[in-house]
Order: structure tokens, then C-alpha cells, then sequence
């Protein structure tokens, strides 16, 4: 009698595992046939007859998709969190990735951030894609909810070897969003961290762009004095750049002739404008800078026009 026992549970174990995954597997043929809502019913089912099944993590994601696509972040999240409960599910750290990007959306960018670091130290697999995902929201989030002045520590706890390219990611989310001192400290920490390299071109460059968007034309000229002293430095320690650096270098310093000449110009027509001297001798300084290192530019003559 017990053996008849035992063989009919397991067959109703049988049984109900094949139903679930019956129900899973239409649910999810639904969901590809863009049947949403009738997957998310198969979904409902599911998870309503068989709360133990190893499907129901999936299923709980559909409706966080679902909610997620229509803006519905409040119900999203709730949804992914009902996923990060089962912490051995093959969908835990993608539920749990997008619970950040829920927190994102809704502006709650201190658990936006959080979220995406735990996602970080959580797929420790320097090739897993979700990990290289998380890295680069964590940049983002961080750009809303971090301090610059911290970044540098931060980033190098959280992924010493991708530090510094996700500072440079950083800074320029900051020149983005207008934070232009945040971005001026993050190019010169990475500028502290080049020695005899374009990058450290490219990042001066950058400050210079910085300041001159701030409007203040006195760092601007000091700044831009520094970017053509490292010009000079460069042809020095880099007689023999290879065909990637060559590269850099002939991008930057296209950039910077522009970037010159248009400090050069604008500062002239304000100094006309306001008739102030000091202005006159930034827009000279400029001009000077620019003919230092593009003496031989076709449009050097209209600079040197400047000077008179």
C-alpha cells in the first residue's frame, strides 16, 4: 500500500511539474507573438497554482518587462523585486539590474546607484555583460547622486582596472549636464595619472573647454597656455608615437586649432564690444597661443590680424 502511495505522489509530482511548464512555455509563446496580455494571464496562473515552481521568478519578470516598456515604474519595480527574492533564479541579477534602472527613472538616484553596485560585485566575471552594463549605469547614476571629489576612490574600489575609463565616462557626463567643475577635477585627476601620453592632450583640451564654457577668460587663457606647454612637451617625449597615438594626436590637435581660433575671435569681438583693456589683452594672449602652435594654419593670417 505505501508503494502505491509513494507512486501515485510521485506521479501527481509529475504531473504538476508538467503543468507548470506547460503554462510557462505558452506564456511565453504569447509573449513573443505579442500577446502580452495573455501571456501575463498564463503568467498569473502560473504563479497562482503553483507558487513553488521554478518558473515562477520568470514569470514575476514578464510583468516587470511588461510594466517596465509601458512606464508603469512604480508596478516594474515591485514586479523585479518579487524576482530578487529567489536569489538562486538564472534571472536574479537581470531583475535585480533593472530594479536600479526603476530606481533611475523615478529619480531615486542614491538606490539607483546602490543597486547598480551590488549588480557590479555581484556578476564577478570580468566577461559577464550585465557586469559591463551595470559598470557604465553606475557611471550614470553616480554623475546624479556622487560627489567628484570622491569619484576617483570609488571607482577604483569598485573596479580597479576599468578606473580610469570610467572617470573619463564620468567627466563627460558632467560637461554634459553643465557640472563644470566636477568635470574640471575629474580631467585633471586623470591628467595626474598620464605621463608622456595624447591622453594628456585630450584631457587638458577638455579643461579648456570647461572653462571657457564657464565664461571665466582668465583660467581660460591660463588653461590654455598649459594645453600649448604640454604641445611642446609631447613633441619631446614622443618623437616616435605609434599609429594609434599618431592618431590621437592629429585629432586633438585639430580640436584645439578650432577650439583657439574660436577663443582668439570671440574674445576680440567682446573686447570691441564692452571696450574693455583687459579683455583686448586676453583676446591678444589667445592669438599668441594659437599662432605658437598654428603659425603655419591657413587661417593664421586672420589671427595674426588680431595682434595690430
Amino acid at each position: 500500500m505505501k508503494t502505491v502511495i509513494s507512486l501515485l505522489l510521485v506521479v501527481l509530482a509529475l504531473a504538476a511539474q508538467a503543468g507548470d511548464q506547460e503554462i510557462f512555455r505558452r506564456a511565453q509563446s504569447l509573449w513573443d507573438q505579442g500577446q502580452y496580455k495573455e501571456s501575463l494571464k498564463a503568467c498569473r496562473d502560473l504563479i497562482k497554482n503553483y507558487p513553488t515552481s521554478k518558473y515562477v521568478p520568470e514569470a514575476y519578470l514578464m510583468f516587470g518587462e511588461f510594466y517596465f516598456d509601458h512606464a508603469k515604474l512604480r508596478k516594474a519595480l515591485m514586479a523585479y523585486k518579487k524576482v530578487t527574492q529567489f536569489k538562486d533564479s538564472k534571472v536574479y541579477s537581470y531583475a535585480l539590474y533593472k530594479t536600479g534602472w526603476c530606481y533611475f527613472n523615478i529619480q531615486e538616484f542614491d538606490k539607483a546607484l546602490a543597486t547598480f553596485v551590488f549588480v557590479v560585485k555581484h556578476e564577478t566575471g570580468q566577461q559577464s555583460k550585465l557586469r559591463r552594463e551595470a559598470l557604465n549605469d553606475t557611471v550614470l547614476a553616480y554623475s546624479h547622486a556622487g560627489k567628484a571629489n570622491a569619484a576617483p576612490a570609488f571607482f577604483k574600489r569598485l573596479a580597479p582596472r576599468e578606473a580610469l575609463a570610467l572617470l573619463e565616462k564620468l567627466a563627460g557626463m558632467y560637461y554634459g549636464n553643465g557640472k563644470l567643475q566636477d568635470a574640471v577635477f575629474i580631467y585633471q585627476h586623470l591628467l595626474s595619472k598620464e605621463q608622456c601620453s595624447p591622453e594628456e592632450l585630450v584631457y587638458q583640451k577638455k579643461i579648456v573647454d570647461c572653462m571657457a564654457q564657464t565664461g571665466n577668460r582668465i583660467k581660460t587663457v591660463q588653461e590654455a597656455g598649459r594645453l600649448v606647454v604640454l604641445f611642446g612637451q609631447m613633441d619631446k617625449c614622443l618623437p616616435n608615437p605609434t599609429t594609434l597615438q599618431l592618431k590621437t594626436l592629429q585629432q586633438v590637435k585639430k580640436e584645439t586649432e578650432q577650439a583657439m581660433y574660436t577663443l582668439a575671435i570671440s574674445f576680440r569681438k567682446e573686447a570691441e564690444a564692452i571696450k574693455d583693456p583687459e579683455t583686448f589683452r586676453h583676446a591678444r594672449k589667445v592669438a599668441e597661443l594659437y599662432l605658437e602652435l598654428f603659425s603655419e594654419s591657413p587661417r593664421a593670417n586672420q589671427i595674426r590680424a588680431l595682434l595690430h
